[in-house]
């Protein structure tokens, strides 16, 4: 009898899984069909459209809902993101940009968004191309300090969803360099002994933003406001990734058996923490703001979009969470294909078409768009009454979605994804402005310079943001959607994690995948949760 119960369950784990995975594996194999059909491959990298249905079938995770436009935005950043990995003499990297822009590290590495690639790269069923991307920046000539990137935190997270339980050969690998690479930061960026940490906003590649003014009209009563911030900020993304830095070494130390280390490493995070919530924070404004990295230190007026970073470390009190109004008001952040990067009622608010081709003052930006939701997954998880409501995480993931597109002059639309959007119209503003500059030399010589560009992430926001997936040290893995109420259904499939596969099956009716009713987790075709409805879950690898 005990006989037949399990055979059933085990067939019946099969049956969902085998139903679901035909649907979705079908899916994006159109999607890439239809992706490869509709693009001019000018760069070649190791992985070609030829080889890029066969590449994602055999890699990336499936993904099903309701809302098709953003099931397929993500198998489109899948597509995308495979053309950024480039096989080395030194292993596997992953590139920002398609071309090779003089400004970028060796293997056209430039580390801006490499925690964004780590964290998205993870999910892929061979993770060999970002570990040897991660050792690459940080062993090689990756420039891990050319921009602003917290190298230990994305080490960790990739451990923590990959490893198996109790392997701790990569951290151990890496480990000395992530210790090095922390003591160059303090070397080279402490603005004081023991406390913050300037940066600038062109290395945190916020190039020409407000608080930075690097790309004022001089002459102006405006630049003239502005100029102390040109050089040295104190900025709240920046030490908020300081912040991580720390709190993930001690982490790793205390993994490694460091305990000595480890202590130390905590003790800075808790004082970085501190310094954050005491000197960046604007009472008066309700928001993270800049302050000047000269005497003086005055704080900036503005509020940025990168004020929401310190939820993306869980850095931001109860007590902050008013921030989050700014970002469905219409004078804050809002805009049809928004967010705005800086929030709409400065008086220095700009979404311009000249001068540098990147100013992140007014412009969308997908590198902030997907911090920012990751950052609102956070609070809306980790606070007791949030600020806003999973509905507004998914009306701003949608935002996200539908600036995926570009119109071309015949009225065709195909998938897109650039460097800044206009948030009124959804245009590529860099691309508008690189076509139409009347300038001679390597900036004309790069066609279609922010193609695919691969700064952001979107696939991950999906996976740990809108299904909710987050892998805890040891064995615990937490599983907190955020999908509408109205969803009759949703699927995530063949996503690797702590060394087996996890599957998250939502069927209100039990018609979609005709296996039953409700919410189901499967990990190593054995279902570890089953619920009428979708709930947090809190679940142990085994």
């Amino acid at each position: 009898m005990n006989n037949g119960i399990a055979l059933f369950a085990a067939w019946a784990v099969y049956a969902v899984l085998a139903s679901a995975e035909k649907a979705d594996s079908s899916t994006m194999r159109k999607n890439v069909e239809a992706f490869n059909a509709d693009d001019d491959e000018i760069y070649i990298e190791t992985v070609p459209n030829a080889k890029a249905a066969e590449f994602l079938a055999n890699n990336a995770p499936l993904f099903e809902c309701p809302d098709k436009q953003l099931e397929k935005v993500y198998d489109f950043r899948w597509w995308t993101f495979r053309k950024h990995l480039r096989k080395t003499e030194d292993g596997w990297v992953v590139t920002e940009f398609s071309p090779n822009v003089p400004w970028a590290s060796k293997h056209n590495v430039i580390s801006c968004a490499a925690g964004w690639h780590a964290r998205e790269g993870r999910w892929l069923k061979n993770d060999v191309f970002v570990r040897d991307y991660l050792k690459f920046i940080l062993t090689k000539d990756g420039g891990a300090r050319k921009y602003t990137f917290a190298a230990a935190r994305a080490a960790l997270d990739l451990s923590l969803a990959r490893d198996r339980v109790g392997d701790t050969e990569f951290l151990s690998v890496v480990y000395p360099a992530l210790k090095e690479n922390m003591r160059g930061w303090e070397k080279e960026h402490r603005a004081d002994p023991d406390g913050l940490f300037w940066q600038t906003d062109n290395a945190e590649g916020q190039e020409c933003s407000i608080a930075g003014a690097e790309c004022g009209e001089k002459g102006s009563a405006a630049f003239k406001d502005y100029r102390f911030f040109s050089t040295r900020g104190l900025r709240p993304g920046f030490n908020s990734h300081m912040y991580a830095e720390y709190d993930a070494l001690a982490k790793i130390a205390a993994t490694l058996g460091a305990k000595e280390e480890a202590a130390e490493y905590a003790r800075k995070a808790v004082r970085l923490n501190e310094l954050i919530n005491m000197r960046l924070w604007n009472d008066a404004a309700k928001f993270y703001m800049t302050r000047s990295g000269e005497p003086g230190e005055k704080m900036t007026d503005v509020r940025e979009l990168s004020g929401y970073v310190p939820w993306l470390f869980g850095i931001a009190p109860e007590s902050a969470k008013e921030a989050w109004k700014q970002l469905t008001d219409e004078q804050g952040f809002k805009a049809p294909f928004g967010p705005t990067t800086a929030e709409r009622r400065h008086p220095m608010f700009r979404v311009t078409r000249k001068g540098h081709e990147c100013q992140w003052a007014g412009a969308s930006w997908p590198f902030l768009t997907g911090s920012t939701l990751v950052s609102l997954a956070n609070h809306l998880r980790e606070s007791s009454a949030p600020a806003l409501t999973k509905m507004d995480y998914y009306a701003l993931l949608s935002t996200y979605v539908r600036t995926h597109s570009i119109t071309w002059g015949s009225g065709k639309t195909s998938m897109w994804i650039d460097e800044s959007a206009d948030p009124f119209t959804g245009e590529w503003i860099t691309r508008a402005q690189l076509i139409n500059w009347d300038q001679k030399g390597w900036w004309r010589s790069i066609r279609e310079r922010g193609k695919d560009y691969n700064h952001s992430e979107f696939c991950d926001i999906v996976i740990s943001g809108l299904v909710g997936v987050n892998p805890l040290p040891g064995s615990r893995v937490v599983i907190a959607p955020l999908v509408p109420d109205s969803w009759d259904y949703f699927k995530l499939d063949r996503l690797p994690l702590k060394g087996g596969t996890l599957t998250v099956i939502y069927d209100r009716t039990g018609q979609r995948y005709g296996n039953g009713k409700g919410f189901k987790i499967v990990f190593n075709d054995k279902i570890v949760h089953h619920s009428d409805s979708v709930v947090s879950v809190y679940i142990e690898i085994k």
